[in-house]
């Protein structure tokens, strides 16, 4: 379940958020320490079920990320801040110490007999890139297996996901993308990641509520302050 955010909290940081405008917060670390200050909002993410805020403190020039639930209080103060002309929050998100990403962009493609997890990918796919190709028919002539593959960053969350589905995934495989080939091609070279989805083991169910979440919303430490 979703951690519980207040609700003033959750009101008034959007607001500084939409107006540039300082928040005064409260905040409690994962260890239970306090701290009191004034920081510059730059933008919400999410992963999984937390929401951060992407932030700067007062007088520091590095961002820090705040879990909202941990958050006690939050007050928009009656000074304007200018936003960052070098901040952009995908950008941002993309890069360390975000995404834990591994530095390249790979194919990746899945074997699965798991109708929940083909629907899931449907309804919350990976991006735009996904494609779901039916594999094998059954004796009733519908699908019974499915070919699921997508181009996107590899990264221990996207280990972390085919780890967490490794009894709804027959079958995982990254091939390398060369981002610019010397022949003019797309290249690919096959990969056995640290962390891929083996064939089905004894630990988790099937399916899971959702894809990875999108790019812009990667792993974030539990604690950055």
């Amino acid at each position: 379940m979703p951690p519980v955010i207040r609700q003033n909290v959750f009101e008034n940081v959007t607001e500084a958020l939409f107006l540039d405008r300082l928040l005064a917060v409260r905040y409690r670390s994962a260890r239970g320490k306090i701290t009191e200050a004034r920081v510059m909002p730059l933008g919400l993410v999410q992963q999984d079920v937390r929401t951060y805020l992407v932030c700067r403190f007062e007088g520091f020039s590095d961002c820090r990320h705040l879990a909202l639930h941990r958050i006690e209080s939050a007050r928009v103060t009656a000074f304007d801040f200018e936003r960052p002309a070098d901040f952009d929050l995908e950008d941002y998100t993309a890069r360390a110490p975000f995404n834990y990403a591994q530095g390249r962009t790979v194919r990746l493609t899945l074997l699965t007999d798991d109708p929940a997890l083909v629907q899931n990918l449907r309804e919350t796919p990976f991006n735009s890139t996904q494609q779901i190709e039916p594999a094998a028919l059954g004796s009733n002539g519908k699908p019974s297996r499915w070919t699921i593959a997508a181009t996107l960053e590899d990264s221990l969350l996207l280990d972390g996901w085919l780890a967490m589905r490794r009894q709804s995934i027959l079958k995982s495989e990254k091939a390398v993308v060369a981002s610019a080939p010397a022949n003019g091609a797309e290249a690919a070279a096959s990969a056995a990641p640290e962390g891929a989805a083996e064939p089905r083991g004894s630990q988790d169910g099937h399916g899971g509520e959702a894809a990875l979440p999108a790019q812009r919303f990667p792993w974030i430490p539990e604690d950055s302050i």
